[in-house]
């Protein structure tokens, strides 16, 4: 766990030293000093992510043994066989270009965490406030753990950021073809189609008497529901994540409910942009997803693309409060702050969960774990 450690304290506590005498620069601009913090602090947390993920060895993420088989398994293949290889065709052609510079695995892996991390590095960077927050929300959210593991499906999700970023700026072809592209790397990027009413609609507390009977009724009949989905599924898909069943992991369920109804509760609709209405809206749909979580895995990866933007949503969720519930806001902050740093840790070191084998932390060169 201590290259985990280090790269939450680096990330946070230097930037803190480098300005603590901002004021003395800057005069009384400390709007200045807060902004210049946060985006050290991202710009240190997602370089020191980049470090581990392009130094760690190939024991660290469940799935990057098989990864290797894929890349070395297109380098030998032909472009034009690559559509009758069983993974998708966005990403074996990805492995054979790449294979075409450099059959060295580690460079793959490499390039890979480049390609990951700058547009959720862009994402994140847009907030001015609240760094440290939205750090220690990220890596606890399931996605971060995929970074390390799933390379087809981190790709997807980065890709999907994009999507959003496009959606943002009104490039709504670009869009769409960006999902298709995610689509190609990882077929569960089919959800990133719901971005579009996420962006479009602006759901508001009143909208509230209709939608949790709906939440209601979804979770009374998610096991049927799930059934009837499924069966459009392609076969192996279902034959590798197992048949929809009671596994009792509601933890991440009930933290889903906490985010959505303090959502509710907190915001001033009167100060909400579109940006936060998507934002919002965002929590709304990964707690619908948290609903069919604990029956069934494949229901977790398709909410990925979506727990990527949670901790931005509850940045803007405290950004923009009630102004009688600033108070409980700034007091939030803290808490969550606190809280999900320490229980990021404990999770780390005692959990019985699998957690993808990204725990301990080990580098390539090295037989020891840190």
């Amino acid at each position: 766990m201590l290259p985990y450690l280090l790269l939450l304290l680096v990330s946070t506590v230097f930037p803190l030293l480098v300005y603590q005498h901002g004021s003395l620069i800057y005069g009384d601009d400390y709007s200045y000093i807060v902004r210049k913090r946060n985006k050290m602090t991202f710009v240190l947390f997602f370089l020191g992510l980049f470090v581990l993920l392009a130094l760690r060895d190939i024991t660290v993420g469940t799935d990057l043994r098989t990864y290797k088989v894929i890349f070395e398994t297109c380098f030998d293949s032909a472009f034009e066989s690559l559509s009758d290889l069983q993974w998708e065709l966005g990403y074996t052609v990805y492995n054979k270009i790449v294979a075409m510079v450099s059959t060295n695995y580690r460079f793959f892996l490499i390039l890979t965490a480049v390609f990951v991390l700058i547009p959720v590095y862009k994402l994140y960077s847009k907030e001015t406030k609240f760094s440290f927050l939205a750090i220690v929300l990220f890596i606890n959210m399931p996605c971060f753990l995929m970074i390390f593991s799933g390379l087809r499906q981190a790709m997807a999700i980065s890709i999907g950021v994009l999507a959003y970023m496009a959606v943002e700026n009104r490039r709504y072809i670009l869009s769409i073809l960006l999902v298709i592209l995610a689509i190609a790397f990882h077929v569960s990027a089919f959800v990133l189609f719901l971005i579009y009413p996420a962006f479009l609609f602006r759901i508001k507390t009143k909208h509230l008497l209709y939608i949790v009977p709906v939440l209601i009724a979804i979770y009374l009949f998610r096991v049927p529901m799930l059934n009837f989905l499924i069966g459009f599924l392609p076969t192996h898909y279902v034959t590798f994540y197992g048949e929809v069943r009671q596994t009792g992991a509601l933890g991440m369920m009930l933290l889903f409910l906490v985010f959505f109804v303090f959502s509710f509760t907190i915001l001033d609709e009167n100060a909400m942009s579109k940006r936060d209405y998507f934002m919002r809206n965002v929590l709304l749909i990964s707690t619908v997803f948290q609903f069919f979580v604990p029956i069934h895995g494949l229901i977790q990866r398709a909410s990925y693309y979506f727990l990527i933007f949670v901790p931005i949503s509850i940045i803007s969720v405290v950004q923009a409060p009630k102004k009688w519930l600033k108070n409980v806001s700034d007091a939030a902050i803290i808490v969550m702050g606190c809280f999900f740093a320490l229980y990021f840790f404990y999770n780390g070191l005692f959990s019985t969960d699998n957690l993808l084998d990204v725990f301990p932390y080990k580098f390539f060169w090295s037989g020891e774990v840190w």
